[in-house]
């Protein structure tokens, strides 16, 4: 019997898997809404219909930010492994690093 249960859970637990992973495809090829994915009130009080949090669920499921992000943050990875408290103030990989941390 336990053994029946635990089989049942498992099945159970691969059909909501599978269901997830298809919602996911679906939404990256832009043929599902928000609505499926975004439930409840977000902060207690943004619903799933507010164009606020509509805009930035898309904003932060869009491909493009997720680069960006990626690209910032191997860009301040790459520019904290340059940065040494030995630099002069005049040295043009400090005045470079002044200049990227502007943007």
């Amino acid at each position: 019997m336990v053994e029946i249960l635990g089989k049942r859970r498992i099945t159970q637990y691969l059909k909501t898997v599978s269901t997830e992973a298809r919602l996911a495809r679906s939404r990256r090829k832009g043929k599902g809404s928000t609505k499926l994915c975004m439930k409840g009130n977000s902060l207690m009080m943004f619903s799933p219909e507010n164009p606020i949090r509509r805009f930035c669920w898309g904003l932060a499921h869009w491909s493009v930010f997720q680069w960006f992000l990626l690209f910032a943050i191997l860009a301040s990875c790459v520019f904290l492994a340059m940065d040494r408290p030995t630099l002069a103030d005049d040295d043009p990989i400090k005045l470079a690093i002044q200049v990227c941390l502007l943007f």
